[in-house]
């Protein structure tokens, strides 16, 4: 798959030529500083994920964060709101026990988001920036950028799908995504999620989907299912837990 460079800055065409990482058949990964951006047009998906790691924090950030961040990466750059097919992965940390916060930890945590390449524009905007987080701050530098690979069983924390005036029970949801993936095991884990944003109760579930083949897999990672993904709903990772 191709994407297309016309309104790629030439500053972050040239960012990309040095720091995109092209995964290699036995699936580690390589940086691709040999050939320029254009001769590897071929090699290049359509989505990409940029991981920004967190250097520092002044503080705990709330476990339910996504509208937090989702306002701060639109207020340094507003665009997003209109952006499609963008996922923005929630932040993780070590949680602090009996309290609905965690601690960031250093050079681990990490601003995440998945989306189309030829965003970069927009992306690179939130490179060596501060994110407001509920109360605190957390600073971050260059992104690195990485390709998805193909992946046989996949998770997602909270999937939320909605059906006119309420949103879809596990059954529901189980229904929908087989019909997606008609040929994989679709789990939806009865253990309810909700997410607030602004005074709106979201209501999700967790989803395993095993036995994707490769096509499968790409699609499932690059547009996810149901709604909400820049808050963090319906994004799928690879399933590590036991088959």
């Amino acid at each position: 798959m191709i994407f297309s460079k016309k309104f790629i800055d030439k500053k972050n065409l040239d960012f990309l030529n040095l720091i995109l990482i092209i995964p290699l058949t036995k699936g580690e990964t390589k940086m691709t500083e040999q050939l320029p951006i254009e001769q590897q047009q071929e090699k290049l998906p359509l989505f990409v994920r940029y991981k920004f790691k967190i250097v520092y924090a002044t503080g705990s950030l709330p476990i339910d964060h996504a509208h937090y961040l989702y306002g701060s990466i639109k207020s340094i750059a507003p665009e997003f709101e209109h952006l499609e097919n963008v996922g923005i992965f929630r932040i993780c940390g070590s949680k602090i026990p009996n309290s609905f916060h965690f601690r960031i930890i250093p050079n681990k945590s990490s601003i995440s988001i998945r989306c189309p390449a030829e965003y970069v524009n927009s992306v690179l905007k939130l490179r060596n920036n501060s994110f407001r987080i509920g109360k605190n701050f957390v600073y971050v530098r260059h992104p690195q950028v990485f390709v998805e690979k193909p992946i046989q069983h996949a998770y997602s924390p909270m999937v939320v799908i909605h059906k006119l005036d309420r949103w879809a029970n596990p059954d529901e949801i189980q229904h929908d995504i087989q019909k997606l993936y008609p040929n994989s095991e679709v789990h939806v884990i009865p253990q309810k999620k909700t997410l607030k944003i602004h005074n709106n109760i979201v209501i999700g579930y967790p989803v395993i989907i095993k036995n994707l083949n490769e096509e499968e897999s790409l699609k499932l990672q690059f547009f996810g299912v149901g709604g909400r993904r820049k808050f963090g709903c319906g994004i799928f990772v690879k399933y590590e837990g036991f088959v």
